[in-house]
């Protein structure tokens, strides 16, 4: 395990495996013009490559979108426990449930290769419409 660090967004890089933590910092990064996401799949890559001595077999587009999606998915849920909060009686338990377990599986978004990380092809999928994403997300991508 070999921790990093980019722009104060905490990565951990195991073989096979990075950690990135979903974070106000990542968030701040996402937000900024110029693709953030596509700047930390990169730095994360180099990292990995420069640590393990062989790349990742992640591509820089699919980490990107894995990025992406997981950073967002967590806001939404951090933002339906704000709201539950705020009128408990408008969610249900169920709902509530599913929305907690989001947030628990995107605090740290975890990026394996395909040997380890069995949803990898979901982003792999997804990675040749990278630029429609990031278009849709505008300057939050």
């Amino acid at each position: 395990m070999q921790d990093t660090s980019f722009h104060n967004i905490t990565i951990d890089l195991q073989e096979h495996c990075v950690n990135i933590t979903t974070n106000p910092e990542l968030m701040s990064f996402l937000a900024q013009p110029d693709n953030g996401s596509v700047k930390l799949a990169r730095y994360t890559r180099s990292q990995y490559e420069t640590i393990f001595h062989k790349p990742l077999k992640i591509s820089e587009a699919s980490l990107a979108v894995e990025i992406l999606i997981h950073a967002y998915l967590d806001r939404i849920s951090l933002n339906a426990l704000a709201i539950q909060k705020l009128f408990p009686e408008k969610i249900s338990k169920p709902i509530l449930a599913l929305i907690n377990k989001v947030h628990e599986r995107t605090a740290v978004i975890n990026c394996g290769e395909t040997s380890v990380d069995s949803n990898r092809f979901v982003f792999d999928d997804l990675a040749p419409f990278h630029t429609l994403i990031f278009a849709a997300l505008g300057k939050l991508a």
